[in-house]
């Protein structure tokens, strides 16, 4: 009895196409271009910035808090409200500026 070569080219070996060495380096070069194009579409939020550029409000943004807030510790201060409505104030106080004056 004789062996026939099943082989479809003589001196390759039967090997699929998504098994060769060739088609596993474009895998790891594809995955690796876009763990790189993730990590530069989200570079802004991956960076974390230094805690002295926080951004403090300036103009008419700061003058709007100062004054709303000023007139919320004034109502504290004058027993008019207490800390649970006090800090519902606040916030809604801070809401209110930062619609009025967007940044």
């Amino acid at each position: 009895m004789t062996s026939a070569n099943t082989n479809p080219s003589p001196g390759r070996s039967n090997v699929h196409l998504l098994d060769r060495r060739g088609a596993r380096v474009t895998a790891v070069a594809v995955a690796a271009v876009m763990v790189a194009a993730l990590v530069y579409i989200h570079r802004d939020d991956l960076m974390a910035r230094p805690a002295d550029t926080a951004d403090a409000p300036t103009g008419a943004l700061a003058a709007c808090l100062e004054a709303r807030l000023g007139a919320v510790d004034q109502m504290i201060a004058d027993g008019v409200v207490g800390p649970g409505k006090a800090s519902l104030f606040k916030d809604r106080a801070r809401a209110l500026c930062t619609t009025q004056n967007p940044r």
